[in-house]
């Protein structure tokens, strides 16, 4: 009876055990192979008679642990995008283009009164023709090349109605070649002494002309405001003048004058420098320039102009024969070993034209508009002088001239 319950406690601990050894064995193959090699019984060894080969036992696999596996943190959610102010329609005043071709045209109208002065013309009278003028004008430049052009004239305003001035120039950057002419036309009287060759009265139609080469500063002498130019001229005229004749016994201490003749044709030449400025065109052409406006810088309303040209020249200037002789037989009638010492010297003249007055501009549109209204004189005055006479009955001549020129003056300027 013991006998058999032993039995059946063996037969169910073996049992238990392979039931554990199972379980063990789905959780690790490696110890379950190991136990099982434990438990197996021992190989008898064949005879020798017959030898069986023993293999060698294999080796244990052996199986790695499993690397731990790091749980991988979700990445954090993007922030959300933050969404621009909207855009502010803002309309942008561009800045106006600079017209790289500007034209410019002009009006004067100008009531002019002829004056001799100083006492220069003592015995010849002049009568000029014109009393009034109306001077045209007009330039084209090309801004971005540095070429500008430009021409005027001056018409009189009587019953002949032509041109007595005219001008044209050509311009580079700030360098100007300028050349023109004109004509003085009127009458002239003879109070002196008499002579045949000479008439006492007779008209005239001179012609004058100059060729100037300009430099134009937009800021003369660094003085911010102040447009100018200088420059270097030819000028050649003739004109009547009255020529007077002095003796000096003493070699210039003491002058003596002698009887003066006329020439209704005296030829001059000059090489001249020139200096001038007007704020009335050039406020036009450069409004920054415009230092005399009153409403500066607007540019617009009431303001001033002042335009000058000052010329001095020197150069030759010869006497016609017919004066030339009427000199020398007159003056001989006082002393017959009077003699005149040459028909020609040199001839200075000092030019000057001024106007001032007050100006009104108005921008219209892309246009503007000047308006002036002043007052303008006009001055020349001309000497010419042989030195001082080398001995007592040499005659030395002087042929002078004066004139003054003046009046209101009406101006309009319009630049596009």
């Amino acid at each position: 009876m013991l006998f058999k319950i032993s039995i059946d406690m063996t037969k169910n601990l073996i049992r238990d055990s392979l039931l554990i050894l199972s379980l063990i064995a789905v959780s690790s193959p490696a110890f379950a192979q190991t136990l099982a090699a434990e438990a197996a019984p021992a190989t008898t060894p064949a005879p020798a008679s017959a030898p069986a080969a023993v293999p060698a036992p294999a080796p244990e696999a052996v199986v790695a642990p499993a690397p731990a596996v790091e749980a991988t943190p979700e990445p954090a959610a993007a922030p959300a995008p933050v969404e621009a102010p909207p855009a502010l329609n803002i309309p942008v005043k561009e800045a106006p283009r600079k017209s790289p071709v500007a034209i410019t045209a002009g009006m004067s109208l100008a009531l002019t009164q002829w004056n001799q002065a100083f006492g220069f013309n003592q015995q010849l009278s002049y009568h000029f023709a014109s009393d009034a003028y109306t001077r045209l004008e007009g330039n084209l430049a090309l801004s971005d090349l540095g070429i500008s052009m430009g021409a005027s004239a001056e018409v009189d305003n009587n019953a002949i109605g032509a041109a007595n001035k005219y001008m044209g120039y050509i311009g580079l950057k700030q360098f100007y070649l300028r050349a023109g002419g004109g004509q003085l036309r009127g009458t002239t009287t003879w109070s002196g002494v008499k002579d045949s060759r000479l008439p006492v009265s007779s008209s005239f139609n001179t012609r004058y002309s100059n060729v100037d080469l300009l430099i134009w500063f937009k800021h003369f002498l660094g003085v911010p405001g102040l447009p100018a130019f200088v420059g270097v001229g030819y000028t050649s005229f003739n004109l009547p003048v009255e020529i007077k004749a002095w003796e000096s016994p003493d070699k210039g201490h003491t002058w003596r004058q002698l009887t003066s003749v006329y020439d209704p044709d005296y030829k001059v030449h000059l090489y001249n420098v020139l200096f001038g400025f007007d704020t009335f065109t050039s406020s036009m052409l450069y409004p920054d320039t415009d230092m005399m406006a009153a409403n500066n810088p607007s540019k617009e309303g009431w303001g001033m102009f002042f335009a000058t040209e000052d010329r001095f020249g020197i150069g030759p200037a010869t006497i016609s024969p017919n004066a030339f002789q009427a000199a020398q037989a007159l003056n001989k009638n006082l002393n017959p070993l009077y003699s005149a010492t040459s028909d020609s010297s040199n001839y200075w003249l000092i030019q000057n034209d001024t106007s001032l007055g007050v100006k009104w501009t108005k921008n219209l549109g892309s246009a503007r508009l000047a308006l002036g209204l002043g007052y303008g004189v006009s001055l020349l005055i001309g000497e010419a002088f042989q030195g001082v006479p080398s001995s007592p009955t040499q005659v030395t001549l002087q042929p002078e001239e004066c004139f003054l020129n003046h009046g209101p003056i009406a101006r309009m300027y319009m630049r596009w």
